[in-house]
Order: C-alpha cells, then structure tokens, then sequence
C-alpha cells in the first residue's frame, strides 16, 4: 500500500488480504479477563472488515484493518482492558480502546443471541504527538 495516497498497488492488496485471513484463522477464540469469557472469531467477523452491511469497504479501509487486526488478541487478552459496554436494541456491545505502536486501536466485540461473544471489528488511526 503507498503510505500517501492509501491505495494498493499490484498484488499488495491480495498478500495483505491473504495475511489477515491466514492470521484470523489462527485466532480462534481468545479469552479476556474483561469480559469474563472467550470471544470467538468467526467468519462474520472477517467479513466484516471486508464489507459494511453489504456495500464492499474501499480497499484502503480494509487494508487498515487488516494492519490493526494483528493487535486485537493483545487487546482483549488485556488483563487492565476495561471496554466501554453499549446496548442497541437486543444486541451488547463492548468496545475495547488501546495505544498500540502509535495508533489508537478499537476493537469492537458483540453478543450473540446464543449467549456468545465474538469479535465483529476493528478499526484506528494514529495517534498525535503531544509537544
């Protein structure tokens, strides 16, 4: 990806795309001490970082995820985690907030209706210096 314009060249976009699946596959399931659970990562979850509803995300929006996806298992692993908990219609909410070399990183964790909680996104941006 060309750091100033954010768009991908060649095959950028694949072998980054190809990373982040073959990395989130490994996940699994990761437990955090804030929620007191596991959170798994499923396919929705991934499919995620590639669409928005059903509108495909512009490559270089999914290519950001696909960098902040690598601090998610460090971020709910977290033991000092304390996630910001949000309630829309039936569905909780967590969000977890963390500095990570130099980007503000949230991680966003859902509730299913099956009791489960699973990982549903991840987004930043970096962090400005304080003279």
């Amino acid at each position: 990806m060309d750091d100033r314009t954010g768009q991908y060249d060649g095959g950028a976009y694949a072998a980054a795309k190809n990373w982040a699946k073959a990395f989130y596959r490994t996940i699994g399931k990761i437990w955090s001490p804030a929620l007191n659970d596991y959170v798994y990562f499923t396919a929705e979850g991934f499919w995620h970082l590639i669409f928005k509803g059903k509108r495909l995300r512009a490559k270089s929006d999914q290519g950001q995820r696909f960098i902040f996806l690598k601090h998610v298992p460090i971020i709910l692993a977290d033991r000092t985690a304390k996630p910001l908990a949000e309630l829309k219609g039936s569905s909780h909410y967590w969000i977890f907030e963390a500095l990570h070399e130099g980007f503000k990183v949230k991680t966003i964790v859902r509730q299913g209706k099956n009791g489960r909680k699973y990982f549903v996104s991840v987004y930043g941006k970096k962090q400005k210096s304080v003279p």
